[in-house]
């Protein structure tokens, strides 16, 4: 059973990362970060599906503090804290 973040997105959507499953990290948020991505799930992507009448593809969603680390992501916001961070990107095509 696929675990849903929100009416069309799942959380493999949400966390799928090429360079994750290449370096082995874990990309699954907390507790309190997985909250916060279905509401930024529910309360913008999925009225943008909506609007726009059709499917919209994330490209990248959420970045683990480790996988920002392996990626060199060391200043800002995503890299402070211990939640990961999110990096919403989003194309009306899939990839």
């Amino acid at each position: 059973m696929e675990i849903k973040i929100s009416k069309h997105i799942s959380i493999k959507e949400a966390t799928r990362s090429n360079t994750a499953e290449r370096l082995g990290i874990d990309n699954f948020p907390n507790s309190p970060t997985l909250v916060n991505m279905q509401a930024l799930a529910e309360n913008v992507f999925e009225p943008l599906r909506e609007h726009f009448g059709h499917p919209i593809y994330i490209t990248s969603f959420y970045r683990s503090p480790e996988l920002n680390k392996a990626i060199g992501l060391t200043r800002g916001p995503a890299a402070s804290g211990g939640g990961g961070g999110f990096h919403a990107a989003i194309s009306s095509r899939r990839t």
